[in-house]
């Protein structure tokens, strides 16, 4: 799959928007009424405008792209960008820790690429997929907003489907919840002109601005339609599938004495984050839930390096030297599962900073920033709801006529004229706006 993913691009978008579901001790709850199988939440209605926001990884958040061709759409009127390159489904519970859903009309969930490159090195598993994509589907249909699945391809993927794919058929879109595959899209229109598809894309795990501007429009086109032909529910409901909690604990809810909380941007985040030194100690509250498992952790990829081990023996991260680290980018925010995914804490635990060892060309002081902890409840679970979505329309993808692909034809025939004579240059950190 080429250079895995978490050392290509981040960006993201977190800490904007006040949380209205109910959070206990970083307890993801969707509503207080969830639990009881009565009919949910009836979904927010538009005034002739619509709401939407994104949460996904690299091809999220590369300007005048996929992120573009949402936000300005002409019946969009608020777009939030949710998203963080170099991170999996890992990341969904720092979004969730601050994500409002009230007035959103649709929420587009992309995650295939960066959770397939993991599930592959075998940093994350199926299980801990499913619940991510739970948790995000059961909170935006619990506040009435539809979520609504993205698969993006890569060129391995091409002509094949992948087992993240096949679980989220299998679990969500055969219960109701709506999908746009980009896959299929792209595959079924290159079949349909004869031609190749594969001059969509940028590199190996990104396709060009352009064709992504035009599927983030036709995406809202099909979106869209389907709710005008009266094809998505007006209420949520409750499906006979159940998830394990998850939660997060940012920076700003962590002990750590000899540490300092510092503030970070870039042009789509703040965010503040725990500078740590090289011996330093965090103490993990634990709250009333317990047994709880670290699950990932969420941190500064320009500025952090180095590892974290819980009571001072099990490590829960280490990050070697990368191109990201001592960027002159002042934020970099990467979310990546812990190496402890099964060990959960019942009592009160520390997590240490371990620095490496100094280098004379390093361009950034040895530390260690970061942004918060991704948790797992293993004695808390969910029921999940969904938004229902009619067969006819739930592969959003099937539903547009060929008028609608105007303007992705033309983005790629300008692709097929520009790929001629011209060989594929390696891709380079600094071509991301992240």
């Amino acid at each position: 799959m080429g250079k895995f993913v978490d050392d290509e691009m981040t960006s993201g978008r977190s800490g904007l928007f006040g949380g209205l579901a109910r959070k206990i001790a970083g307890v993801f709850s969707p509503s207080a009424t969830d639990q009881s199988g009565s009919t949910g939440a009836r979904i927010n209605p538009t005034d002739g405008w619509i709401n939407v926001a994104l949460t996904g990884t690299s091809n999220c958040v590369l300007l005048k792209g996929l992120s573009s061709g949402i936000a300005k759409h002409p019946d969009v009127r608020e777009f939030q960008n949710r998203s963080q390159g170099a991170s999996g489904t890992v990341a969904i519970a720092a979004h969730l820790h601050d994500f409002d859903f009230s007035g959103l009309n649709y929420v587009f969930i992309e995650y295939c690429i960066n959770e397939s490159a993991m599930l592959k090195k075998g940093t994350e598993n199926l299980d801990n997929t499913f619940k991510h994509f739970a948790a995000m589907i059961d909170r935006a249909a619990s506040n009435g907003c539809v979520p609504i699945l993205v698969n993006y391809p890569t060129l391995e993927t091409l002509g094949r489907s992948t087992q993240i794919v096949s679980m989220l058929e299998r679990e969500f879109v055969a219960r109701g919840v709506a999908m746009f595959d980009v896959q299929k899209l792209l595959e079924s229109r290159a079949a349909t002109r004869g031609v190749d598809v594969r001059v969509c894309f940028r590199d190996t795990l990104h396709l060009k601005r352009p064709i992504s501007f035009a599927i983030g429009s036709m995406m809202i086109d099909a979106t869209e339609r389907a709710r005008k032909a009266g094809a998505i529910g007006p209420y949520s409901k409750v499906t006979d599938a159940e998830y394990g909690a998850i939660g997060y604990l940012p920076a700003t809810d962590l002990v750590a004495p000899d540490a300092e909380i510092i503030d970070r941007e870039n042009y789509l985040l703040k965010a503040s984050m725990l500078s740590l030194s090289p011996g330093d100690n965090i103490r993990i509250p634990l709250g009333e839930h317990r047994p709880m498992v670290i699950r990932g952790v969420a941190y500064n990829a320009a500025r952090s390096l180095g590892s974290l081990s819980l009571n001072g023996t099990d490590t829960i991260l280490q990050l070697k030297r990368s191109k990201l680290f001592g960027t002159e980018r002042d934020l970099m925010i990467v979310n990546q599962p812990a190496a402890l995914p099964g060990k959960s804490l019942n009592g009160e635990a520390t997590v240490k900073y371990v620095g490496d060892v100094p280098m004379e060309d390093d361009t950034a002081p040895m530390a260690f920033e970061l942004a918060g902890f991704i948790v797992h409840y293993p004695d808390v679970r969910h029921l999940l709801h969904v938004v229902p979505v009619k067969g006819s329309h739930r592969q959003l993808q099937d539903t547009l006529a060929d008028k609608d692909f105007a303007a992705l034809d033309s983005a790629w025939d300008a692709a097929l004229r520009a790929s001629k004579g011209k060989a594929s240059s390696k891709q380079s950190v600094d071509d991301f706006d992240d």
